[in-house]
């Protein structure tokens, strides 16, 4: 899990350094208020890819993890079963 948060961390970081200097004052809130329409609408757009983007890596990293829990479930029945095994001769 904690190579998850890390890896999370880290696209999220890389992804805030993507943003443009106005986008992050005009996301800060302090001057938002007095953007065109036009500047709001490519906002939004700005957001709604950098969500999508989000979601994606996070997709992307719980997939893999997933797929890590699953093999780390397979080799503990693996080494059960070779347990029982030694046990029962």
């Amino acid at each position: 899990m904690t190579k998850i948060t890390e890896r999370y961390n880290k696209a999220k970081d890389e992804h805030h350094h993507m943003l443009n200097p106005t986008m992050e004052v005009e996301l800060s809130g302090e001057r938002i208020s007095g953007l065109s329409v036009k500047e709001l609408q490519n906002l939004e757009n700005q957001l709604e890819t950098s969500l999508k983007s989000v979601r994606m890596k996070k997709e992307n990293l719980m997939v893999q993890e997933n797929k890590e829990l699953h093999n780390k479930v397979n080799l503990e029945n693996q080494e059960k079963a070779e347990l029982q095994k030694k046990v029962l001769e």
